[in-house]
């Protein structure tokens, strides 16, 4: 680590790579950001929603708010990125989660080191 921290030889070596890293996480940024904001504006519209039926739905969404809002945001990230991967559900060894044509693991394994 020492030996390459300035080393600007390796940094060209690696400049490829990295681009390509940074040019997936603008495209997951953009596709969440358009998610996020849909289930959001979906969220609000429901909770001020004044029909009588629809009052089953707007307690869910008000709890889903509150606890979302209340919960400290380092712990919903490890709740969802640890508690999903430990509960099985991002995939199996045979079966990986594929991010482009590579392997999400090597993806992060690559960018992270």
């Amino acid at each position: 680590m020492q030996a390459t921290y300035f080393d600007v030889s390796y940094g060209k070596e690696v400049l490829p790579d990295l681009a390509r890293a940074f040019w997936l996480n603008i495209k997951l940024f953009v596709v969440a950001e358009v998610c996020i904001l849909a289930v959001a504006m979906l969220v609000a519209v429901i909770r001020v929603v004044p029909a009588p039926a629809m009052a089953p739905i707007r307690l869910l969404a008000i709890i889903y708010t509150d606890v979302f809002r209340g919960t400290p945001t380092l712990l919903v990230i490890f709740l969802v990125c640890f508690g999903i991967a430990g509960a099985g559900a991002a995939g199996h060894p045979e079966r990986p989660v594929l991010v482009g044509r590579h392997r999400a693991d090597t993806v992060v394994r690559r960018v992270c080191g």
